[in-house]
């Protein structure tokens, strides 16, 4: 039993981050995500407000933009974490609780862009933008469902 601990300390000593990036990436968690999550409910939240001004729609497209720039550059970044340090990753999800949770914070951040997507398009612009909609939120659904099952299944490992 104590050499199995020892192997693992030598398999992840190998993994630990070297430089500055290689810590970002090491020590990201997807709870970053609810930074877009919080962006996107501003951004909707301006778009349906009921007392609306001359420029509050081009508000809440910019702060749109700016949630969708957050979500890429979270999912690059959250990406990388998964490729560069699998094992890891894969240890906190089995082990934190706040990082299994956190799991559906990226699902749930990329619903608020698909909520503002459709609003946005599916009313200014042709009906087919919002079987666009409809698309990205089946998407969703599915992403949504994965997650579900991924955090049963991870929280009852053996």
């Amino acid at each position: 039993m104590g050499e199995t601990e020892v192997n693992d300390d030598a398999a992840t000593a190998s993994e630990r981050p070297s430089s500055t990036i290689s810590h970002v990436l090491h020590n990201f968690t997807s709870l970053w995500f609810s930074i877009s999550m919080d962006t996107g409910i501003i951004s909707i939240l301006l778009h349906q407000l009921p007392y609306q001004f001359r420029g509050l729609s081009v508000i809440s497209i910019v702060v749109y933009l700016l949630n969708l720039c957050l979500f890429m550059v979270f999912l690059v970044v959250f990406a990388a974490r998964m490729i560069c340090y699998p094992r890891d990753a894969f240890k906190k999800f089995g082990s934190q609780v706040d990082e299994l949770a956190g799991l559906a914070c990226p699902v749930v951040a990329y619903l608020t862009l698909v909520a503002m997507t459709s609003m946005v398009t599916g009313q200014a612009w042709t009906p087919s933008w919002a079987i666009f909609g409809y698309v990205l939120w089946c998407i969703s659904a599915f992403l949504a469902l994965l997650v579900v099952f991924l955090t049963f299944y991870i929280s009852y490992l053996p």
